[in-house]
């Protein structure tokens, strides 16, 4: 988080005499007008009473976001408030104008209520070279008498340094789908060089964002930007885009009943047209995380086959962390635990959605995962085959599956049956958990890797995705042996 000068304290003072307070239930205008909260991150601290932590004031950092009239999305944003365990929490309601700023929470948050930011004065042209101090409330959920007051306290927000978020994150590269804007980062290698690098294109497994975060976990991985920021050192250069439905595209799911998993396939399809006309780049591979590697797989079988895809030659493909179980067969698995008296249900609501078909009225114990507004997503997703589709991309170009040694979410044994019916290589990164972290066989270290950003890669990972970007020959098949491997000694 930004570090704010002058002290926090001082900045409290200032807010506490400046600001006017709010009248209950009052809340800032409607529409983003001359608001100083302008699009983009803002980081800093938060200080709330009467449950203000012992350690003193919270970090708090917001990402804005315009809104996208042709997407039909609002003006969004997303927030980080470790303390209350929010990071990348997507924001819902959101009213900005010149008095501050004002949001719910989307979703399934800990906190159902609103956030209310009320500036001391501050010009919007003054926004840009200073903090932004005033007032915050914690409100409570709207009732026939209002909301009241949970907590109330002070903030004080800045911009964090342009260049330094550019060298950790990447330059914005956004993915225009035709339908809506996915927020995108490039992140290139340094200049070392008068020849071209090459380029890997991540996707990101399900409800992922582009840097390998779920905002419904509590904590952050960044396993994905690690592994962004590590090819970077190896001179790959890299673009990873938020999903549809996750991190700062969130608000293009505005109902989950429209959205379809061939939607993730077109939006990496225009990925990679977008990428085809970049001349910055010498090749291009694709790298698949978990549900990533089919969306991967699909996409760079229907661009090839409609022509209007990346004129990079393409070096491969790599499923990383990614089971050969169709999702049917893995839905299947999960529904044999069924009630007994129930499981004739669940064949008839896989049947239906198999079929293409809805199932209107499951029972209660089925509700939720088969709930009607995401039949549709799940017909599209079940209609989708990953041992084919790989195969198919396997047999256009190389292609290589990369498990975690100590994946307990995809086990190794799943991966290679992915490889397998691919015909493709097949490499396990010793110690290596879901999160893509060197744990080792510590259950509690594994649990943490999905939590802990600062945990490293798992050692020998970013060599041989390095390795294959750069188009290194590696053997077919499950063995390592018979390859001459630049990852040797981490295969097995």
């Amino acid at each position: 988080m930004h570090r704010i000068t002058p002290s926090f304290a001082i900045v409290l003072l200032a807010a506490i005499a400046s600001s006017s307070g709010f009248a209950q239930g009052e809340s800032p205008g409607s529409g983003k007008g001359d608001s100083p909260f302008l699009d983009g991150p803002w980081e800093g601290r938060v200080e709330l009473s009467p449950a203000a932590p012992a350690s003193g004031p919270e970090s708090f950092a917001l990402i804005l976001f315009p809104a996208d009239p042709e997407a039909g999305s609002p003006q969004g944003g997303l927030v980080d408030m470790p303390s209350r365990g929010l990071y990348g929490f997507p924001l819902d309601e959101v009213v900005r104008d010149s008095d501050g700023i004002a949001f719910a929470l989307r979703g399934k948050a800990p906190f159902d209520g609103l956030f209310e930011l009320k500036l001391s004065k501050v010009s919007v042209s003054e926004a840009e070279k200073g903090p932004l101090v005033g007032a915050i409330r914690l409100l409570s959920p709207k009732t026939a008498e209002g909301r009241t007051v949970l907590e109330e306290g002070v903030f004080s927000l800045a911009r964090p340094d342009a260049s330094s978020r550019t060298l950790e994150y990447g330059v914005d590269y956004p993915v225009d789908t035709g339908r809506g804007i996915l927020p995108g980062s490039l992140l290139l290698p340094e200049a070392d060089s008068a020849e071209a690098p090459p380029l890997v294109l991540i996707l990101s497994g399900a409800g992922a964002d582009r840097d390998g975060n779920n905002y419904a976990v509590p904590g952050r991985s960044d396993s994905l930007l690690r592994l962004a920021l590590s090819l970077r050192e190896r001179g790959i250069a890299s673009l990873r885009f938020d999903k549809r439905g996750t991190g700062g595209a969130y608000a293009l799911v505005e109902d989950e009943g429209k959205l379809r998993f061939d939607d993730h396939i077109d939006d990496a399809r225009a990925a990679l047209r977008l990428l085809g006309a970049d001349p910055r780049f010498s090749s291009l591979a694709v790298v698949g995380f978990a549900e990533g590697a089919l969306v991967g797989a699909c996409a760079l079988a229907e661009t090839e086959k409609s022509g209007d895809g990346a004129k990079l030659p393409v070096v491969g493909i790599l499923a990383l962390c990614a089971s050969g179980k169709t999702e049917i067969e893995v839905v299947e698995e999960a529904l044999a635990s069924a009630p007994d008296e129930l499981k004739g249900e669940a064949e008839a609501i896989m049947s239906a959605l198999e079929s293409g078909k809805g199932y209107p009225d499951p029972s209660p114990y089925f509700a939720e995962y088969f709930r009607p507004s995401v039949q549709p997503y799940l017909s599209s997703l079940f209609a989708r085959d990953i041992r084919a589709a790989f195969a198919a991309a396997a047999g256009r170009c190389p292609a290589l599956v990369v498990a975690g040694g100590s994946d307990r979410q995809v086990p190794a044994a799943e991966s290679m049956l992915l490889a397998s019916s691919a015909g493709a290589a097949y490499r396990v990164v010793p110690g290596m958990s879901h999160a893509l972290k060197g744990v080792g066989e510590d259950e509690e270290a594994n649990y943490a890797s999905f939590t802990d950003p600062k945990l490293p890669l798992a050692d020998g990972l970013v060599d041989l995705v390095a390795a294959f970007a750069r188009g290194a020959d590696l053997a077919p098949g499950t063995g390592s042996q018979e390859a001459e491997d630049p990852g040797e000694g981490i295969a097995r």
